[in-house]
């Protein structure tokens, strides 16, 4: 059994220790930040019952902090559903980067936004955004996320934003892209031809200008 007493003291910038270990009593004195991640060390080893407990990300998710996540998913075929004629399409769907912001204040998590971007080739944070070329874009590049499910499970990340986007889409018009306003047109030529990226409509913004922005 280990036990261990702190004093802490406003006039003393470090904390000193009683500690007690198989009954020995010992006394010493440390720094607020060596104490922290002492602790910090001895919860994760509790809760974990001594296994590392580490959980590998999906290699789409390029960059993550407390509030936000960063996907990329490059072009390839998706199932979409078109509700304005309750129609269902396999699309080439561009090459795509999300930034998701989500809640940090809960076991779950939830999404809270999304911004959406298409690029023609990645180039880490060089990388030139382009405005997203499908319906349900809304205003500053943000998706309409409807009654979508918006619960993160499990961390998830990737699963959680395929949920909303693939949603069934209920613009019947939209504005991203070159050369098409119809949603129906847009996803017939999408089912029978290679993603067109010449009619991408450019931002003049790199990803480094979002991410930093």
């Amino acid at each position: 059994m280990r036990e261990m007493v702190l004093h802490i003291s406003s006039q003393n910038k470090d904390i000193e220790i009683c500690e007690k270990e198989q009954g020995r009593v010992r006394y010493k004195a440390i720094s607020s930040k060596v104490l922290i991640s002492e602790l910090i060390n001895f919860l994760e080893r509790e809760s974990s019952n001594g296994k590392k407990n580490i959980k590998l990300l999906n290699p789409q998710i390029i960059a993550l902090n407390s509030h936000h996540v960063v996907i990329n998913q490059p072009g390839d075929k998706k199932i979409v559903h078109l509700s304005t004629n309750n129609k269902t399409y396999k699309i080439n769907m561009p090459n795509s980067i999300y930034i998701m912001g989500i809640s940090s204040n809960e076991a779950s998590g939830k999404i809270l936004k999304i911004e959406a971007y298409a690029y023609k080739e990645y180039q880490g944070e060089d990388t030139e955004l382009f405005e997203y070329p499908l319906p349900n874009e809304l205003l500053g590049n943000a998706i309409c996320m409807g009654n979508a499910p918006r619960e993160i499970v499990d961390q998830d990340y990737v699963a959680a934003l395929e949920k909303v986007i693939f949603t069934p889409y209920s613009h019947a018009s939209f504005s991203g892209v070159n050369g098409f306003t119809n949603s129906e047109q847009w996803f017939e030529y999408l089912s029978q031809n290679k993603f067109p990226y010449k009619l991408l409509k450019p931002l003049k913004k790199k990803l480094q200008d979002v991410l930093h922005g």
